[in-house]
């Protein structure tokens, strides 16, 4: 593991991805006609990427293990363990993904912990937490790409939930306007999730009888979205609840601990802390532990940030500023018989999104091409790409 090697990686057949969106934008095919939901890259036990050298192929995880320092770096492989730190992917929505949260660091290492002790099998439907690790994560879209994160500012939160002719509702929302805080939000949530049976029927038809007069409203458009893949599901109210997001090609958005969102449709380049951690609030067949949900929001609300990437000192470089450890997010963007030269400070991941041209490092030059991905060990020193093509880069920080 002394040069760069191409990659080849796992696609995840969730019930939420899209069937055609890869083969279009990469000319992945997809000849099973599955849901392609996700490409991991990465060295994630559940599906670590396959490192292609020559006719001999090794588990990027196994690789990792044999060689920490020479692939991760002397700094990495101390700072976290021996391990990959981040986990690289291509995220591609069909439909609406569950409503979700991840876990901070100490409330992952707990739960982690407490469910081995009980004897949760890993795989088991009622697991909710896969490892002892937090998900920070950043979103950066590829094609148009509709969200929800994050509570809406509460005045706002509190109009739309006035506009709902319900009678449930009015007592909850009476005792929320009387305490319009982060406290009273969180009691509102609380009091929403626990409802059950009829009375949740009752609240999401009214909801959808508002929708259904309101649709040039993009909160009421989604909530009619949400339901139609999943009527009468408590987590359409989340349309209401959440800050719904429309980013353009190139805009990001970064998500803390504890943030509830959802990603509902489009494709986006994603990076996370090495983890599977996620607790559900509804629109899923999946596992919902709604105690579990609840311990870990923060109720921070307020409108989301949109981030862009700012230039690096890298010729034609820039990057996505995120305030973690575990990774660095950037774009490298080539145009025609343009040639560039970049210093490796870590272990890198590349992925090549549109056009292609030649990667080459002291051993030797090699093509790539549109939806193909490369590890670059830490002891490379550096490396030049060549061509006309966009590429984004998964790194980890360096001081």
């Amino acid at each position: 593991m002394n040069n760069i090697f191409p990659l080849q990686n796992d696609i995840q057949n969730y019930g939420w991805g899209d069937k055609t969106a890869l083969n279009e934008l990469f000319g992945i095919e997809n000849p099973s006609n599955e849901p392609q939901a996700e490409i991991w890259m990465g060295a994630h036990p559940k599906a670590p990427s396959t490192v292609v050298q020559g006719d001999v192929k090794t588990s990027l995880f196994e690789a990792i293990k044999a060689s920490p320092v020479t692939i991760l770096g002397e700094n990495v492989a101390q700072d976290f363990n021996n391990q990959l730190p981040f986990l690289f992917k291509v995220l591609n929505a069909g439909e609406p993904l569950s409503i979700q949260s991840h876990p901070s660091l100490a409330q992952a290492k707990v739960g982690f912990e407490l469910e081995n002790k009980a004897g949760i099998a890993l795989d088991a439907f009622n697991r909710n937490y896969k490892d002892d690790n937090h998900k920070p994560e950043l979103i950066c879209a590829l094609t148009p790409f509709k969200a929800m994160n994050g509570f809406r500012q509460i005045s706002h939160l509190i109009a739309l939930l006035e506009q709902i002719d319900s009678d449930i509702l009015a007592i909850a929302l009476t005792e929320f306007k009387q305490n319009a805080t982060t406290e009273g939000l969180k009691h509102f949530y609380t009091w929403m999730m626990n409802l059950a049976g009829d009375d949740v029927l009752a609240l999401t038809n009214a909801a959808i009888s508002t929708a259904q007069n309101n649709e040039d409203d993009l909160a009421f458009a989604t909530l009619l979205y949400l339901n139609s893949f999943y009527p009468n599901d408590i987590g359409i109210m989340c349309a209401i609840m959440l800050n719904v997001v429309e980013l353009q090609p190139g805009q990001a958005m970064y998500l803390d601990a504890g943030e509830l969102h959802a990603y509902l449709k489009g494709v986006g380049m994603e990076i996370m802390a090495n983890s599977d951690n996620v607790l559900r609030g509804g629109l899923t067949p999946k596992h919902v532990d709604v105690p579990e949900l609840l311990s870990t929001l923060s109720f921070n609300h307020g409108d989301v940030d949109i981030l862009t990437p700012n230039a690096t000192d890298n010729c034609c470089e820039r990057m996505y500023a995120t305030p973690v450890s575990e990774f660095d997010f950037s774009v490298i963007e080539l145009a025609c018989d343009c040639q560039c030269t970049y210093p490796v400070n870590s272990v890198e991941i590349l992925f090549c999104a549109q056009g292609g041209g030649t990667i080459t490092s002291e051993l030797g030059s090699q093509d790539i091409k549109v939806g193909q991905s490369f590890i670059v060990p830490a002891n490379v020193n550096a490396y030049q790409l060549s061509g006309e093509m966009k590429v984004f880069k998964a790194s980890v920080p360096q001081a």
